[in-house]
């Protein structure tokens, strides 16, 4: 069975479930629907090899860089009050071909604290907290884009189709070779962000477990709130049962999916999405806690570098909880797995 026709069998059960006003009767059918997609898209989608780059293709086009200057309206949310607040960053654009672009926004170098205060501490592994010096660098201001991925990759496997929408489906060795070509490409040394630089751009000088604030809501952040109500709920389209997760709260059945690039407000550095959307990669491996972690920016890589790893991933995403989108928040996921929730940003340094 098609994965479409397998997501449109998912999604006829579930509304067959809403008019009948119960969601007993179909769970049988609905976990062999999801036993069936498992087998039928999921494992395969594992095994997808992307073709070679053909060196024949490789004209590097690098060209200075030449940085300009944007402004932004970035927030604070006080009691459920939003405060706009003007703002500016400089950043510049990499022509990669066939109108394809990338903005990458300029991080001024500066110290940090590392990690969650033990008032707002949830998991030991975001302790001990520790003070980073990090130099400075580019990032991207969006996640990885459709568009710009199947430029560099010729392929999508994202669940969730749309130029705008952010790449997913993408394992850490996937993110790796995007890198490496569009390096080839570009002439320049594109890279993951490590896991200091990612939270230092994050947090954007801020202290508190979000950039915006101590608290987010569906209106400045996509993801998974249980307890809101459509009048909470961010305004969307219709979605489509392909690349949705359906969950269920007291307030009925809600679709889940990913959301166009800066649909939302940024941070003070100008950066959009690093709260929730889709979980993004870093450079380093997984580590339990911080105790040795390098305090100079780098990435903290394994000893074991032959071997399956688990990699750091940061920022939550659309089907996952507010404090999966924390600042301080880590978790982990496999260097070969793809999944629906994962995407990443690049990162340049000067």
């Amino acid at each position: 069975m098609e994965g479409q026709q397998l997501a449109d069998r998912i999604e006829s059960l579930i509304q067959s479930s809403i008019k009948d006003g119960s969601l007993a009767n179909p769970i049988e059918p609905l976990i062999q629907a999801a036993v069936d997609r498992m087998e039928n898209v999921i494992k395969p989608m594992q095994n997808f090899l992307y073709p070679p780059l053909l060196k024949s293709s490789i004209t590097p086009i690098q060209r200075e860089l030449q940085y300009s200057v944007f402004e932004f309206d970035t927030i604070t949310l006080e009691d459920d009050e939003i405060r706009n607040e003007r703002q500016q960053a400089r950043f510049f654009i990499e022509e990669l071909g066939n109108k394809a672009t990338l903005e990458m926004v300029y991080i001024p170098s500066g110290y940090f604290l590392m990690g969650a205060s033990n008032d707002e501490s949830i998991y030991y592994h975001e302790n001990p907290q520790h003070l980073v010096n990090v130099p400075e660098f580019h990032i991207g201001k969006f996640e990885i884009t459709q568009s710009q991925w199947e430029y560099v990759m010729q392929h999508n496997l994202s669940a969730n189709q749309g130029s705008h929408l952010p790449v997913e489906n993408v394992s850490w060795s996937d993110a790796i070779e995007f890198c490496r070509r569009l390096s080839l490409t570009t002439g320049r040394n594109y890279r993951l962000p490590s896991e200091a630089e990612w939270e230092y751009a994050c947090r954007a000088g801020t202290n508190t477990p979000f950039s915006f604030g101590k608290d987010i809501n569906t209106k400045i952040v996509n993801y998974l709130d249980l307890n809101e109500t459509d009048d909470d709920r961010y305004p969307s389209p219709p979605m489509p049962a392909e690349g949705c997760v359906v969950a269920y709260s007291p307030e009925g059945i809600q679709y889940l999916q990913t959301k166009p690039v800066g649909s939302f407000f940024p941070n003070a550095f100008g950066l959009y999405d690093m709260h929730g959307n889709v979980y993004e990669l870093c450079q380093d491996a997984w580590h339990d806690d911080y105790e040795g972690a390098p305090t100079d920016g780098s990435a903290w890589l394994s000893e074991d570098e032959g071997e399956a790893r688990l990699i750091v991933i940061r920022g939550g995403s659309f089907d996952y909880f507010e404090d999966d989108c924390r600042s301080a928040c880590r978790s982990w996921i496999g260097d070969n797995y793809r999944y629906h929730g994962t995407g990443f940003r690049v990162a340049c340094s000067l």
